[in-house]
């Protein structure tokens, strides 16, 4: 159970450091950035349900399959779960984005302010039902196939070496603020679900039982 319960905990470890790390870089930036980046993670936190919903599904589906030795139907309903899963993605996005200019009315901010929400919502549900899918459904599935480390080990790279540096680099030198944050979140997903993605298609995962790595 530990090669399983180590990595993850890692894992988790790593992307609350860099959580602070962006928050306390939040921090210094303008009032309107500060109040627009809290509001936009109260849409990003709505907009995430579907992706988030459907990790154990793929943890149960593929498990199942991959416990039953099959590993034909696990590839197959990797396929199935991955389209069902970006289908909903974009359907639900597109509806918290058309709802997000009436909701921000609510909101006692200025224009600029809103504006701002605007775009850090639009950057977020694009790559969230584009990338996230691949670069978290994906993950847990072979994770369930218990290819555990390459995930979890990629998963704390893009972390460290692409959302936290490439969210220095736009955000504090190159003056983006929180939308270079957005963008830095954005590219995570996108390196990690393409590198996912090449080792489900490579076929590794195949070969990997839970069981026999924790024994």
């Amino acid at each position: 159970m530990l090669a399983i319960a180590v990595p993850n905990a890692a894992e988790s470890g790593v992307f609350q450091f860099v959580k602070v790390a962006l928050s306390s870089m939040i921090s210094m930036f303008g009032t309107y950035q500060i109040a627009a980046n809290g509001i936009a993670q109260s849409f990003w936190s709505l907009a995430a349900l579907v992706g988030v919903a459907m990790g154990p599904v793929f943890v149960t589906v593929i498990g199942q399959c991959m416990g039953a030795g099959d590993t034909d139907s696990a590839e197959y309903y990797f396929k199935k779960l991955l389209k069902i899963t970006v289908g909903f993605s974009v359907l639900w996005e597109i509806m918290i984005l058309a709802a997000a200019p009436f909701a921000l009315k609510f909101y006692s901010i200025s224009s600029e302010t809103r504006q701002l929400v605007f775009w850090l919502v639009l950057i977020h549900n694009l790559f969230n039902a584009l990338a996230f899918p691949f670069a978290d459904s994906l993950g847990r599935g072979l994770r369930a196939c218990g290819d555990v480390k390459f995930p979890t080990g990629l998963t704390m790279f893009t972390t460290i070496c692409v959302r936290l540096t490439l969210s220095i680099l736009l955000a504090k030198i190159l003056g983006l603020g929180v939308i270079g944050i957005a963008i830095a979140m954005a590219a995570d997903w996108i390196v990690r679900g393409i590198v996912l993605w090449i080792r489900f298609q490579s076929g590794r995962w195949k070969s990997k039982k839970v069981i026999s790595e924790c024994l």
